[in-house]
């Protein structure tokens, strides 16, 4: 499933389509998604991550980044209750364009905040998932951004960030 590099808290993916550099304390926690490339947490904190890739060869010809930002964004909030979203201002993630929006509602009975980040690289689109519970968003909403920012998609061949720390 994932291939965990713990010197440098690297996790990457077996289908080698992407890995993230975590933040300190983080690690694999595959159970989170079974279909996901990359599932990782800091459990006692309560904060999670999820990379799913799809090639844009599945998903169809003639779509931008934000009608694929806005289809993976409902299909996350349908599993929702009260699921609200507001756009972030989101800079490029590993030099590749994303679109990221802070998504609001209740998982399970627990109110969730979560970063939902779509990337657009190569020959494919990313969904990163970062989310905790909606009471410690704004403690940990810099360390979300931070796991956010370590994701690289590797379906362009070799990493363009190698040798150098994130």
């Amino acid at each position: 499933f994932i291939d965990t590099d713990s010197s440098s808290n690297l996790l990457r993916a077996s289908s080698d389509r992407a890995q993230v550099e975590l933040p300190a304390g983080w690690q694999a926690f595959p159970r989170l998604h079974p279909t996901a490339d990359i599932a990782a947490a800091r459990e006692g904190a309560d904060l999670y991550l999820i990379v799913l890739a799809e090639s844009k060869s599945e998903i169809g010809p003639g779509f931008s980044l934000e009608n694929v930002s806005a289809f993976y964004r409902r299909q996350f909030t349908e599993g929702l209750q009260n699921a609200g979203h507001v756009q972030s201002d989101t800079p490029a993630i590993a030099t590749y364009p994303a679109v990221q929006f802070r998504v609001d509602g209740a998982l399970d009975g627990t109110t969730i905040t979560a970063l939902h980040t779509t990337v657009e690289a190569g020959q494919y689109y990313y969904q990163i998932i970062a989310w905790t519970k909606a009471t410690q968003y704004g403690d940990f909403v810099a360390e979300l951004q931070r796991a956010i920012g370590g994701f690289q998609p590797l379906n362009q061949g070799c990493p363009r960030w190698v040798g150098q720390r994130v």
